[in-house]
């Protein structure tokens, strides 16, 4: 059902990861703590923050929030991502980028570079 005609709450979900090692519960205190700061975020229905998922390269959170019209989302989403971003900085938690291994099978095409030579690759320079 379509609430937003009946009402203009809507809700806002903002994803975050941190880095592996971070206390979750101490991120979840954290954001709910920012999210029950703001202005705009309504206190009934109540702000939620949940750790979701054991992500690649991150413990993945949840933030779900409800502003009173939906001209208020994207200013509020705005604020609560700067609040967090500068939370986490000054609390020294990461947010990491993701990261992946290479694994080589064959190096046979770079056997001429790693050796210093260039030969299979023809018109190649150093």
């Amino acid at each position: 059902m379509n609430w937003t005609l009946s009402s203009g709450v809507t809700r806002l979900l903002i994803k975050v990861g941190v880095a592996y090692g971070t206390d979750p519960e101490r991120v979840q205190k954290i954001l709910t703590d920012i999210v029950r700061a703001h202005p705009e975020v309504l206190a009934d229905p109540p702000p939620s923050v949940f750790f979701t998922l054991f992500g690649e390269s991150s413990l993945d959170f949840e933030v779900r929030v409800f502003v009173d019209g939906i001209a208020k989302r994207l200013q509020t989403t705005h604020d609560l991502n700067v609040a967090i971003a500068r939370a986490f900085a000054a609390n020294g938690i990461e947010i990491p980028f993701p990261q992946r291994d290479l694994h080589v099978r064959t190096a046979e095409g770079l056997r001429g570079l790693v050796g210093g030579a260039t030969e299979a690759y023809p018109g190649t320079t150093r």
